[in-house]
């Protein structure tokens, strides 16, 4: 008996969905969920932080030997 009870209320929720937000003939529904992310970074395609002027210097994010050992001898040191 509270199997058909779901079942029913589940049935009932559908249909009163469909015809509340999926069967009216005016598509240009706005509300909360249709228009946040239009005010969001990324669809403004604005980044985050500024590019410095003089550009990125990734000479500064290559590992270099120093810094390969030296992580390597800490992750070993820690193991033990």
């Amino acid at each position: 008996m509270l199997s058909s009870a779901l079942d029913s209320g589940a049935v009932i929720g559908v249909i009163l969905i469909f015809f509340t937000l999926q069967f009216p003939r005016s598509r240009d529904l706005k509300w909360w969920g249709n228009v946040i992310f239009e005010n969001t970074a990324d669809n403004r395609r604005t980044p985050l932080k500024p590019i410095p002027d003089g550009g990125l210097d990734w000479a500064l994010l290559r590992p270099t030997v120093t810094s390969v050992l030296s992580a390597a001898t800490s992750a070993a040191t820690t193991k033990t």
